[in-house]
């Protein structure tokens, strides 16, 4: 278990478990960057900690079987219950102005460097980034 230091944005990272505070690492099944920092740390492969859905292998093997082209569309046999059902727009009322290009940052949050980082405390288990 590492402990990364990040100014405002401190975690825990768990490689055993495969998490980190953010939930970034669980739900993508992708190392994050503090997560990245602490694999290196460990002195360990980044790849090993990525789900094995990104391995060119996995791809390979969804594609392997047969994929049967749909026929054209006037040769679709539709019932009437699906082709009397009317499907309207969702009632969004779009906001006047120019959109923003950029979101605004909450407060306290700054941009993450850790994949930068080199400042590694090699004496604990915490991670200083800088």
């Amino acid at each position: 278990m590492y402990i990364v230091l990040d100014g405002d944005k401190n975690g825990v990272v768990d490689l055993q478990e495969r998490t980190y505070s953010c939930r970034r690492f669980q739900l993508e099944q992708l190392p994050c960057a503090h997560a990245m920092i602490a694999i290196r740390h460990s002195k360990r492969d980044v790849y090993n900690f990525c789900s094995e859905y990104y391995n060119s292998s996995t791809w390979k093997a969804t594609y392997a079987g047969v994929v049967y082209p749909l026929p054209y569309q006037g040769d679709w046999v539709v019932p009437n219950e699906v082709r009397d059902v009317k499907v309207l727009p969702l009632d969004i009322r779009s906001v006047s102005g120019r959109r923003r290009k950029f979101r605004i940052p909450s407060v306290g949050e700054k941009e993450c460097t850790a994949l930068l980082c080199e400042n590694v405390c090699a004496l604990s288990a915490s991670i200083h980034c800088q």
